[in-house]
């Protein structure tokens, strides 16, 4: 896998072999190897069977699993099911994902050798629960105790709770999910092999060899379609398998075109590859491990494998100065230019067919395929564009993206222009930029429910204004670097190194360190029903039940130190910072405001780069009622559903229908809210704050601030053409 500081040609090709009885296939190309070699005397009546990625076999028990015990419990109760024990390769896969639509729990079991039975293994979860507004809710992931050799999970009960469920349950390895598959087995007898004898299937071609005669007999016992994920097996005993295949420097692929689909009818949010995208995957890193065993073949594709992280400023001559991660002088701290992540020309296709909606990347123009708009100004089609890694923050009167600062909150589109216009040519992020690197994150990893794979920091504590609940202080100090809160579900979400603010209200928030920006030092629990939060900054008079205490984002650059260019730190679900090729925090963290774009009488008006602005011929759904804390909670009122499409302007991808039925388990799994007054003219933020749970993600879009409210959960990133 390439890092962010690895060039490929530093790469060495490696012969990655592995023996065993049983081998998950981690690469399929035509570098795979296979030879089963007899060990001492010889072999026969072997067979070979090769697996489809599916280790669910359809097969269950009735009855339930309760963390911590071992026993199957109410076995006669035919409304619960927990499948089989299954066979699972600790060392090789690590981890497991269940996906589908026929799962609304799971608590796992995993079982040794010598028949010990785990409990306690991650936690026990529900899903698909149709009025949960919690992020991460789709998937079940769970790492492989080490010892372990079988696996089984609780996975349904029939609670009147949960959606509509049907009969497709996929379990396999890694902890990214890929579109379902029924279980697939396939068997192959071997022929009788003497000690002098082996096995060798390369290329699509079985041969025989013997070594005494020297010789190489080509045998026909059936090809096998190898995918990463698939694994083999042979029976019996006194034989090797072993299986190799090449890793290290590939070359960039920059043709094809690259799709995924998914059914207009079908809830389950992850998607098929289609075209040239078939058998790809997709992976990424939890701080400095990869999350799946199989590489990601977009690190070689164009135009993923072109986004790089580099330093861009403007020279006295106007001229622009980038330099890239890696070369002599780069710095990401700002000193040498924003940091930005530069996005390569791409072509791109939306199209529905048959009730499937398919978006397409090529790295060429191929027919039907345009230009992404992004890329198309004024003056020329433009070969990158360039996003900020990080999000905005202000230095000397100018937007900035740099890390190790604090972001940019509480500003007005309007403000945001003005900053915008001090900033040496960079400008507010547009709307087309978001869809260019939407559609990238879409194809890449095939999946809608984005926060299955990122939750980011969405679960983060935000100050209210009811002044008794728990964020407000409990006891009164004078010049002090602490405040005492009551012990709460909402006061045990801050964390060591959280960004806080100490407030009265936030009308009194401004974006400047060490007295409005600062971070916790300290959480010492006084006793059960107390916290003492220690905070760095200028000391503070804290008074009873007036000053609080709230999460402000997450600084820039919490992720630098993974070694790859998308991964996230290892932090608690909903509070996690990570970052897409690069971009840090795409969406959680703030709601970025966009320019270029706004919504009037619920139509979608665009002003594209060259100029032109273009209606969306589709309208767009509005919440019936003006929402509460209440009904904002409830994902009938702000689930997307259906994107719709305009034939004239078909790449841009917006909701046509929320609710129901969807939820943050199902369809989009995220929020569209419009709020649609008569003749207002509304911009758009993107992304979902701090405190937006399931409703955030790569499809959050709200239609319901004006160009010059100011928020104080709403950002900026900054983008270069």
């Amino acid at each position: 896998m390439l890092q962010n500081n690895v060039s490929k040609e530093t790469l060495n090709r490696r012969k990655i072999t592995i023996s065993g009885h049983d081998i998950l296939i981690c690469k399929a190309d035509s570098s795979l190897k296979i030879i089963i070699k007899p060990l001492q005397n010889n072999i026969e009546n072997r067979t070979l069977s090769i697996y489809g990625k599916n280790l669910y076999d359809g097969t269950y028990d009735n009855g339930y699993l309760l963390y911590g015990k071992e026993k199957l419990r109410a076995n006669f109760l035919k409304k619960c099911k927990t499948s089989k024990w299954f066979p699972v390769l600790s060392k090789q896969g690590k981890s497991l994902v269940l996906s589908g639509t026929a799962h609304n729990r799971s608590t796992w079991q995993f079982k040794t050798a010598d028949n010990k039975i785990i409990t306690e293994v991650g936690k026990p979860q529900k899903y698909k629960i149709p009025t949960d507004v919690v992020q991460d809710k789709t998937i079940s992931k769970v790492d492989i105790p080490p010892e372990a050799l079988y696996a089984r999970v609780f996975f349904y009960c029939k609670d009147g709770k949960s959606y509509e469920m049907d009969d497709r349950l996929q379990i396999e390895y890694g902890k990214i999910p890929t579109h379902y598959e029924t279980y697939k087995e396939k068997h192959i007898q071997l022929p009788d092999l003497s000690r002098d004898e082996y096995l060798v299937y390369e290329n699509g071609t079985w041969v025989l060899v013997k070594d005494k005669l020297n010789q190489n007999t080509p045998l026909d016992l059936g090809e096998i379609e190898f995918e990463a994920g698939k694994r083999i097996s042979v029976d019996g005993t006194n034989y090797q398998l072993e299986v190799s295949w090449e890793e290290g420097e590939r070359e960039t692929i920059r043709s094809g075109i690259y799709g995924v689909r998914w059914s207009l009818k079908d809830s389950n949010p992850i998607c098929e590859r289609v075209g040239d995208a078939k058998g790809l995957r997709f992976n990424y890193m939890i701080e400095d491990q990869f999350a799946s065993p199989y590489e990601n073949d977009f690190d070689y594709i164009y135009p993923w494998s072109d986004m790089k992280i580099c330093a861009v400023r403007f020279k006295k001559n106007g001229k622009r100065k980038v330099i890239y991660q890696g070369e002599e002088g780069f710095q990401l701290d700002g000193s040498v230019g924003n940091i930005m992540v530069e996005i390569p020309r791409f072509y791109t296709k939306r199209e529905i067919i048959d009730d499937y909606e398919y978006l397409w990347i090529s790295p060429t123009k191929q027919e039907g395929f345009k230009i992404d708009p992004a890329f198309v100004t004024e003056e020329k089609k433009l070969k990158r564009i360039y996003i900020g890694a990080y999000l905005s923050n202000i230095r000397k009167k100018q937007l900035r993206s740099m890390s190790n600062s604090f972001p940019l909150i509480k500003r007005s589109l309007v403000k945001l222009r003005e900053l915008a216009e001090n900033s040496n040519g960079f400008a507010v992020c547009d709307l087309l930029t978001i869809l260019a690197v939407q559609k990238l994150f879409i194809v890449e990893t095939a999946i809608l429910d984005s926060q299955s794979i990122f939750t980011g920091n969405v679960l983060l504590p935000y100050l209210l204004r009811d002044k008794s609940t728990s964020y407000y202080a409990i006891r009164s100090e004078m010049e002090t670097n602490r405040i005492f809160v009551v012990n709460s579900v909402m006061t045990r979400r801050f964390r060591v190194g959280d960004a806080v603010s100490i407030l009265n209200s936030w009308k009194e928030y401004k974006n400047k360190p060490g007295k409005y920006q600062r971070e916790i030092l300290e959480i010492n629990p006084v006793d059960d029903k107390t916290f003492e939060i220690v905070f760095s900054g200028e000391p503070v008079d804290i008074i009873e039940r007036e000053t609080g205490i709230t999460c402000i984002p997450c600084k820039n650059g919490e992720t630098d130190h993974i070694p790859y260019m998308t991964g996230c730190i290892a932090g608690h679900s909903g509070h996690a910072s990570f970052k897409y090729r690069g971009i840090e925090n795409l969406w959680g963290n703030v709601s970025i405001l966009l320019d270029k774009a706004y919504v009037k009488n619920s139509t979608l008006y665009i002003e594209y780069p060259n100029g032109k602005t273009k209606k969306i011929n589709y309208p767009l759904p509005e919440q019936k009622v003006q929402l509460s804390l209440k009904q904002f909670g409830d994902p009938h009122n702000m689930i997307v559903k259906r994107m719709g499409y305009d034939k004239k302007n078909s790449l841009i991808m917006f909701p046509c229908e929320i609710g129901n039925g969807a939820t943050t388990s199902s369809y989009y799994c995220d929020s569209w809210y419009n709020l649609a007054e008569k003749d207002v003219t509304y911009i758009l933020t993107y992304g979902g704050a701090w405190d937006n749970k399931g409703y955030a993600g790569i499809f959050n879009f709200r239609a319901t601030f004006t160009e010059r409210k100011t928020i104080p959960y709403n950002g900026a990133r900054i983008i270069l053409r």
